[in-house]
């Protein structure tokens, strides 16, 4: 059950959604509009590894893709109906 849905900011970019379990656990998190997620992609900051990759790849390996790869946000964009992505989002919401 959905209790709350607030904007994380005035661009619109992202949500906090807020659900109660059955047994009454709240589960709080951060759901990225498609869009904002595109344009972060297409920012120059993307395209940079983070400064302590070496230190991520040998802790946490299996978060580290095996066949890095360039996303390209345009191409994505093209293939994808926003349509039915924001259906998607909004069932989950």
């Amino acid at each position: 059950q959905v209790v709350s849905v607030q904007p994380t900011d005035a661009s619109g970019g992202g949500m906090l959604v807020s659900r109660r379990s059955d047994d009454g656990h709240l589960d709080v998190r951060v759901v990225y509009v498609r869009e904002f997620v595109l344009q972060c992609s297409a920012s120059p900051y993307a395209s940079l590894p983070p400064p302590n990759l070496s230190k991520v790849v040998l802790e946490m390996n299996e978060i580290v893709a095996k066949f890095p790869s360039r996303f390209q946000a345009a191409l994505y964009s093209k293939r994808h109906n926003p349509q039915l992505d924001r259906h998607l989002l909004h069932r989950r919401a």
